[in-house]
Order: structure tokens, then sequence, then C-alpha cells
């Protein structure tokens, strides 16, 4: 089986049979999100770029298997210390809840790690795009990665999955962005090639990885 652990599927206009964890970025989305638990894992967070609003109360009103996407963001100008503040309110609100995080962190790998040392939980970082020694760091702390479809033409991503163990990787599309969910079948099949493993027993140890980064939410669907 197979498991997609970060996507929008709010945005998104296809469907899938695949067990699919949905993330939110801003207040519209975590509505429009609420309204698909029924179908996917629903995560629910503000991302580095919009208002965080009355969104923790909405959160946890809501409920959510996980809290996502999270994260901090330096691609574009921004004002960096109101960033690790929305972040930091939203992890400490996920260690309240007793659920996992989805966290966003392009061009702000180091930061998102500094801040995530101080909170106790369980941890996806999602298509990670920064060096591998910094990636390490995560790996020794028992993070998850996610990998997108990119994995298929990325040396990065390639790099990446070799250099983790195997027990800490995870397979998404970040639909509809970099994907669709059902892209994971093939990531499985890559990385089965980069583990010198079978595509059968690459996808045992995903899915068996994604129990664990959902927990105890991961048999309500």
């Amino acid at each position: 089986m197979y498991v997609d652990v970060h996507a929008h599927m709010y945005a998104y206009k296809g469907s899938t049979n695949i067990r699919v964890v949905s993330c939110s970025v801003d207040l519209d989305s975590i509505k429009k999100n609420v309204l698909l638990r029924d179908k996917y894992y629903i995560g629910l967070g503000i991302d580095p770029h919009e208002e965080l609003g009355n969104a923790l109360d909405l959160i946890r009103e809501y409920n959510p298997d996980v809290i996502g996407e999270i994260g901090l963001d330096y691609y574009y100008p921004a004002d960096r210390d109101e960033q690790i503040k929305k972040f930091e309110s939203q992890l400490e609100l996920a260690e309240q809840l007793g659920v996992p995080v989805s966290v966003h962190s392009r061009r702000a790998e180091k930061d998102v790690m500094d801040v995530l040392s101080s909170y106790n939980l369980i941890v996806n970082i999602h298509c990670f795009t920064g060096k591998l020694k910094i990636a390490k760091i995560g790996f020794d702390r028992g993070y998850f990665f996610s990998v997108p479809p990119s994995v298929v033409r990325s040396s990065h991503f390639k790099s990446l999955v070799k250099l983790a163990p195997k027990e800490l990787i995870l397979t998404e599309s970040d639909a509809p962005y970099l994907g669709k969910p059902d892209d994971v079948k093939t990531s499985v099949n890559v990385i089965a090639s980069e583990w010198g493993l079978s595509s059968s027993e690459a996808e045992e140890i995903i899915f068996n990885n994604s129990k664990r980064y959902l927990g105890k939410a991961f048999n309500r669907l």
C-alpha cells in the first residue's frame, strides 16, 4: 500500500485511492480541508507567508491528524523573526495536541532545525532541498523526510534517499503543485532502486514508516 504524506487535496481536481495527508496553508484552506476528513488525513496549519489570525483556535477546534504545513521560508523577503514566532506557536500547539507536524524549510533549513530542537515532536520535513549535512541533523533526531515525485530525475533527492536511514523515508506528491498522489508509486520504484531492494520491499518499508509518522491517526481511515 502507498501513502502520500503531503498534498493539498482541497486544491487538487483529481481523485486517488491511496492514503493521503492533505495539508493546509492558510485560513481559507483550513476551512476547505476539514470538509475532506472522511477521505483523507487532515493537516491543518499556516505556512510561513500567511497570516496566523485565529488559526490556532481553529486548529484546536478541528482536531487535525497532523499540524501542517508549517515552517520557515527565506526564498522571498520576509520578517524572519515573525516567521519563527508563528512556527513556534504551531509547534507548541502540536505538542499540546500530541500530533505530528509537516514542515516546510525552503532556504531556511538550519533555522528550522534550530527551532525544532526545542520540541519533542514527530516531524516530517517535506521536500527538503537543503544541504545533506543539515539533513543529517534531522536523521540523528529521528525526523522523517518525504520525497517528492522529482526523485525520478533529481540527483539531490536520490542522494538524500541513499544517505537517510530507510526507516525515515516517506513519499509525497505536494499535489497539485509537484505532482499527483499516484506519482508516489513511481517514487517508490526509484527509491527501491537506490536502496537495492525490490519495489515491494521498499513499498512495505515506506508504508510502515508512514504508519509510525501518523501514529494513532493512521487507523482513522
